[in-house]
């Protein structure tokens, strides 16, 4: 089975987290970060790639798939609305970690 690519919105602290859980799944091939100002040009060894303008470019590249790596909740929020209304052409994912016991009446939101 090949991984499925996807890149992570965000570079701060919270992206870190996400790297690691992203990587726990075994699904996906991280192709790199976006962030308009990242404090770093890696996180664990992922590449910053540039900013969220980015997003259509890797669509073109075949990137399908994107997690919203950001604390602040109003921030994600809007990030995962710009990600899905297909103007980057990447869809939100979830990332369930094989740690997670999610109730046996839930659902999982596409973010």
């Amino acid at each position: 089975m090949s991984l499925r690519p996807v890149v992570i919105i965000g570079a701060g602290g919270h992206a870190k987290v996400v790297v690691e859980a992203v990587r726990a799944t075994g699904i996906f091939d991280i192709i790199g970060l976006t962030d308009p100002a990242p404090p770093a040009r890696e996180v664990l060894g992922v590449p910053v790639l540039g900013g969220d303008d980015m997003l259509a470019a890797l669509y073109g590249r075949g990137v399908r798939d994107a997690v919203v790596a950001v604390g602040d909740n109003r921030l994600r929020q809007e990030l995962a609305r710009i990600c899905s209304s297909w103007a980057s052409g990447c869809r939100p994912s979830s990332i369930p970690t094989p740690a997670s016991l999610p109730a046996p009446a839930s659902t999982m939101a596409p973010w």
